[in-house]
């Protein structure tokens, strides 16, 4: 694997790295338990509680870590799952202070999870759809105490407002709506009278005192009343079919009983409408009736609902359809893959916190929404864990191959991965390890040689994905005989399974061996990023820098696909010893990730006395238990 190095100063790295101030990204760090406090007068909580169908703010503290927030807004929120014992709230951080925000934030959700017995089918869903390249709301969870009384555990929700707009579009002046549920409605036309799309159905969340609601009008009506023939050039100003396509591919693929294909009729998402244009998006929201049957229909309600029915009758959209549902069931993985991960993490995250929640409700019924809720008791919290293993142990296989009953029929390449053929890029050897650079062989992974050309790394090049566990691994390098990913950070050590997808068509299975560390030696270099060479040889004293991956676990926690951070620094979290023939070195100056780079570690050592002179002097690092394959340098 060839790989472009550029010298770093050794002083850069040996600097102390400076505190850092809370951001918006370490709230919804969803590797945490959080905690936050709310303070406010005792008569109004009961109010809110006893008030809880009414949207009626109460002024209250907020807390987070270091951080606290004055007379900040509070209020019930919901639709079916509203309750007095666990009430779901709307924080408003500027309610009743203009402009105040919290760590840029104005707003946020924290969902009591009442409709869900396992509390994470939201959250799970939400990872899940980001993975799918669609905008989703950030989500944790965290313990929440109101007047220092534990009320329970919630789930952290990332509001769609003007915040999420302009992270998702790098854009916020368009006009967003919440789709409010008030009947069964499943894209009809409904008349001229646009105050029956907004505020009856659509809840203007900007513009608010001119919703404009004539091009949402429209939309449906062209819906409608288009002809077979211009369908899709009359509909296509309104939105991105394919992009809808993908959105209920990704429901579909979930089992989503209460989304745009709703039970009864559409619910739970927004619609964005872009700035100066009549273009509209689905925008995914309240997930938390998801995971439902296994062996859900993969049209199930696609005839009743007008656009739906209408966009699977467009030329090509059915296959295209098809393809997507394949493509997220691939992305969901089964057994061992991204949503069993996302499940067995988040469970053993938050299941102290649950079993110890005073106020956990559940419905009479799970999967029936806006249904009767009870309380919650610790077995049925672990039943229904248990319920979202078994889905995720079915749900992609079925999906697959209902797609295929349907005739989906895969275009072009199918990728073949060899045994075996999973390595650490550097040694070209196995074992992997999370957050390396790893080398993949096979044929027929892409149809001519590409590079990313851009950070963060890629998920896919030109239509090619490798799945570890079913997460699409970040990618270097593709070719159609050899790939180079980056091990994804969040890859558990022991057997993975890899998986190359082109264009959501799925290709074979291998395994591979994974350790928490993985050595290998890329290139040895001077301090002054000259290489070491038999024209400039190693001696005793030199400091050199080693360019190496897979060195194991690092303290500042690192996306997979993103460059290393120079502050702080991400340092190896054991110990690493370099050993030049039988010599150990005693001086390690630094060991971690090299700042700007994607899988990339540095050693900085200096070259101990003793060290025998010659032109191919074996050079290894031992961490976690595992030793690289040699390395050759010249030493004098």
């Amino acid at each position: 694997m060839r790989i472009c190095l550029a010298a770093v100063a050794l002083a850069a790295l040996v600097w102390p790295p400076r505190a850092a101030a809370q951001t918006a990204a370490d709230f919804f760090n969803d590797e945490a338990l959080h905690e936050i406090r709310l303070s406010i007068n005792p008569a109004d909580w009961a109010r809110l509680r006893a008030n809880f169908r009414e949207n009626t703010y109460y002024e209250c503290t907020f807390q987070w870590r270091n951080v606290t927030v004055d007379s900040i807004g509070i209020r019930s929120s919901g639709l079916g799952s509203r309750n007095p014992q666990k009430p779901n709230l709307r924080v408003d951080f500027d309610r009743f202070e203009t402009k105040q925000q919290f760590l840029g934030l104005k707003s946020v959700k924290l969902d009591a999870n009442t409709q869900d017995s396992s509390q994470i089918r939201e959250r799970v869903t939400m990872a899940f759809f980001a993975r799918l390249g669609l905008p989703a709301s950030r989500e944790t969870h965290t313990r929440l105490f109101v007047n220092d009384q534990l009320i329970g555990l919630y789930a952290v929700v990332e509001a769609v407002d003007k915040d999420f707009l302009q992270r998702n579009y790098n854009q916020n002046d368009g006009y967003l709506y919440e789709y409010n549920w008030n009947f069964d409605w499943r894209f009809q036309h409904l008349g001229t009278d646009l105050t029956k799309y907004s505020p009856i159905l659509f809840d203007p969340k900007t513009h608010e005192k001119d919703p404009n609601p004539a091009p949402i009008e429209a939309f449906v009506r062209a819906a409608n009343q288009a002809s077979d023939a211009d369908f899709a050039r009359e509909v296509g100003q309104y939105i991105d079919l394919q992009k809808f396509l993908t959105h209920v591919a990704g429901e579909t693929v979930m089992a989503e009983v209460d989304g745009i294909l709703g039970r009864f009729g559409m619910a739970n998402f927004y619609l964005y409408r872009f700035e100066r244009m009549n273009l509209h998006q689905f925008i995914v929201w309240d997930k938390d009736n998801t995971f439902s049957d296994p062996l859900k229909d993969i049209f199930q309600n696609a005839n009743e609902h007008v656009l739906m029915r209408r966009a699977l009758a467009a030329p090509g959209m059915r296959d295209f359809y098809l393809a997507e549902l394949v493509r997220a069931a691939s992305t969901a993985g089964g057994p061992g893959g991204f949503l069993e991960q996302q499940v067995n993490r988040v469970h053993n995250q938050i299941r102290s916190a649950a079993l110890a929640d005073p106020n956990k409700q559940c419905p009479v019924e799970e999967f029936v929404p806006g249904g009767a809720l009870r309380p919650c008791t610790n077995d049925d919290f672990e039943r229904g864990t248990a319920h979202l293993r078994s889905f995720v142990q079915q749900r992609s296989e079925f999906v697959i191959g209902a797609a295929f009953a349907a005739g989906f029929t895969p275009s072009g390449l199918v990728p073949r991965l060899s045994t075996g053929g999973a390595v650490n890029a550097a040694g070209n050897v196995p074992p992997i390890s999370p957050g390396s650079l790893a080398s993949v062989y096979g044929q027929d992974l892409g149809a001519q040689t590409a590079q990313a050309t851009s950070l963060p790394l890629p998920t896919a090049i030109g239509g090619l994905s490798i799945l570890v566990n079913g997460v699409p691994a970040p990618l270097l390098f593709v070719s159609p005989g050899q790939v180079n990913i980056q091990v994804p950070w969040d890859t558990a050590a022991g057997t993975a399974s890899i998986r190359g997808d082109i264009s959501g068509v799925p290709g074979n299975t291998i395994t591979a061996q994974v350790r928490s560390a993985a050595p290998g030696v890329f290139v040895t270099v001077f301090a002054d990023g000259r290489v070491v060479s038999a024209e400039r040889p190693a001696t005793a004293g030199d400091v050199l820098v080693i360019y190496a991956t897979g060195v194991g676990p690092v303290t500042n926690n690192v996306g997979s696909g993103v460059p290393a951070p120079s502050n702080p620094l991400a340092a190896s979290r054991d110990p690493v010893t370099v050993r030049f023939g039988e010599v150990t070195a005693q001086e390690v100056f630094f060991a971690g990730l090299t700042p700007g780079f994607v899988g990339l570690w540095q050693i900085n050592v200096r070259v101990p006395a003793g060290v025998p002179a010659g032109p191919r002097t074996p050079l290894t690092l031992s961490v976690g238990g595992q030793t690289s394959a040699p390395a050759t340098i010249a030493t004098r």
